[in-house]
């Protein structure tokens, strides 16, 4: 359990502020202040509560509050959502959990120092019946924070990759890329639904970029992840190791410089998966595609990882494909797809002990 100093929070946060209103000359009278308290759990929470963090960027920040078996979750520089992911509920913010967004996160402090002045002025007229500066006001001199409570029962309540990606998604309306609803439909079911082996940053990374070919790569890089296992998976049969796949994998590249072909080792995860997203890759991509095509599976991986090529290599032959904004918006849900059925099927090989070879299997 944490244990934070309330005075020694408000002499940060006040000092932040007098600091920039002495920056342009303007006097300040030399007293002390603190955030009006609500209540003794809110006062609580403020010094005993745990935070988890999670910063993407300068202004994208997300935080993750747990106190008296509550979790509360916080995001900074992004828009609001218009459908809450189904485990949050908007609730006001409070003493405790803008002090912890401040102190957590550094809220970037975006008020004029007239804005400031005025501020600390009119809760100040009056010295006498002064107790503490109102949390809205304060809270408006700096980048806007919101607050959801999050439901106990919600599977990803308590992971902030999973709860910031599924946001994310469906806060993403005004983002850079024209990611369509059913595409970020699709991404919002990687952090929502699809297991916990998901690499989320990954795709979190992508969601955010500037780039269509940035979003490809990052959920490309999600697949990448999963290239040891066909191998490794064939080794341990023979063998019969009982140590996780990303173990061997580390231990193969770390003494051996051992690392998977990229090419057949795609072939191979993407036969993981099932052969609708293939077609759709293939479509996207301008490739003829028939029923009889029993090679689907291959020509899909090849021409991903043809794309991840001319991408990745900037090279005078390297030709770079040209892409529609639908073609795109295709290409993301069908390797949304791809990452979503394989690491159904093998994410957990990675980070367990085959349960064939497990020390309870072998008694």
């Amino acid at each position: 359990m944490a244990n934070r100093n309330r005075t020694a929070m408000s002499e940060t946060l006040f000092g932040l502020l007098i600091g920039r209103v002495a920056e342009s000359d303007v006097s300040v009278p030399k007293t002390k202040r603190w955030v009006r308290r609500l209540n003794d759990d809110d006062a609580e929470m403020m010094t005993k509560a745990e935070c988890t963090k999670l910063v993407l960027s300068r202004q994208q920040k997300t935080i993750l509050i747990s106190f008296q078996s509550k979790l509360y979750f916080g995001v900074v520089g992004f828009a609001a959502c218009d459908v809450l992911p189904e485990g949050l509920n908007v609730i006001d913010l409070t003493p405790a959990l803008f002090s912890l967004a401040q102190a957590e996160l550094s809220l970037e402090l975006t008020a004029t120092v007239a804005e400031i002045r005025d501020i600390l002025d009119s809760s100040e007229r009056d010295i006498a019946d002064y107790d503490g500066h109102d949390v809205t006001l304060i809270s408006r001199l700096f980048a806007p924070v919101s607050f959801y409570e999050v439901n106990p029962y919600f599977e990803i309540g308590s992971n902030i990759e999973r709860l910031t990606g599924s946001y994310v998604c469906r806060a993403y309306a005004d983002g850079p890329l024209m990611i369509e609803e059913k595409t970020r439909e699709k991404l919002s079911a990687l952090f929502e639904s699809s297991g916990e082996y998901i690499p989320f940053l990954v795709v979190l990374s992508g969601i955010l970029s500037f780039s269509w070919n940035s979003l490809f790569l990052e959920l490309y890089r999600c697949l990448e992840y999963l290239y040891p296992v066909p191998r490794l998976s064939d080794l341990c049969a023979e063998l019969t190791l009982n140590r996780p796949l990303h173990e061997i994998a580390e231990l193969l590249g770390r003494l051996l410089s051992w690392r998977p072909r990229e090419d057949e080792s795609l072939i191979r995860v993407l036969h993981y998966c099932s052969a609708g997203p293939a077609r759709e890759v293939l479509q996207a991509l301008g490739h003829q595609v028939t029923e009889e095509n029993g090679q689907v599976m291959e020509l899909s991986a090849r021409a991903v990882y043809q794309l991840r090529n001319s991408i990745v290599h900037f090279r005078p032959s390297t030709r770079q494909q040209k892409i529609g904004e639908t073609e795109w918006n295709i290409l993301a849900r069908a390797m949304a797809d791809f990452i979503a059925e394989a690491y159904k099927k093998v994410g957990s090989q990675l980070h367990n002990t085959p349960p064939q070879f497990s020390s309870d299997a072998r008694a």
